[in-house]
């Protein structure tokens, strides 16, 4: 296992593993190739599910970390995922979906990942927006680096190599703030509705039962 870091770039991990060589398939008497099971299948554990109406906008610059992030969230149940890897590319894709949730990289090309956040909540205070859930992803696991991620206007901190656990917490937060938003904004639709409902018919009983003069 190793490490090579880079100042402002990020860091790359490697690890070597043994693995045993692949037995070519065993026939029977009579040709039938025999179906094996897999023991550890029986007790693995279950992939979680989540609800696809769940989007994850996973803004990360490096194609290693791509790969793995996408599949810790494959792991997690998250299949509805967008891949970007810049910061501009990242405000463009929740301009097309402002519900998602986003997993942001703080160092990336183009637009990083503090100015694309407060590229974001700008658009949100011009449009009047509902907040987005942005969790910050950084390799700077140095003193102050999460405030520096609260004070561009980020919600959560996941410090990098991202271990599957934290990502797991970090996202149930994100997901039940969001749906809590969500039923909010809902309610604020439905509850007019509701009143203009019942105060038509009683303006119609009472124009009804008005004396003719």
């Amino acid at each position: 296992m190793g490490v090579r870091s880079t100042l402002d770039k990020g860091s790359t991990f490697w690890f070597t593993l043994q693995l045993a060589r692949h037995k070519a398939s065993v026939t029977s008497a009579n040709g039938a190739v025999p179906v094996l099971k897999d023991v550890n299948s029986v007790h693995a554990a279950p992939v979680p599910c989540v609800s696809n109406s769940i989007r994850i906008i996973f803004a990360e610059d490096n194609p290693v970390n791509q790969l793995v992030g996408s599949k810790q969230l494959k792991k997690l149940g998250y299949n509805n995922v967008q891949v970007v890897g810049n910061g501009i590319d990242a405000v463009a894709a929740w301009q097309q979906n402002d519900g998602a949730v986003i997993l942001m990289d703080c160092q990336m090309p183009e637009m990083d990942g503090y100015d694309a956040t407060r590229k974001i909540r700008q658009l949100e205070m011009e449009r009047k927006l509902s907040h987005t859930r942005i969790i910050a992803m950084t390799a700077n696991a140095m003193q102050g680096d999460r405030q520096r991620c609260l004070a561009a206007g980020m919600d959560d901190y996941i410090p990098k190599p991202v271990d599957t656990a934290d990502l797991k917490n970090a996202l149930a937060k994100a997901v039940s703030e969001t749906e809590r938003r969500d039923r909010v904004n809902l309610q604020d639709i439905l509850l007019p509705i509701a009143v203009y409902e019942t105060t038509i018919p009683d303006q119609i009983s009472q124009t009804d039962s008005a004396p003719v003069t």
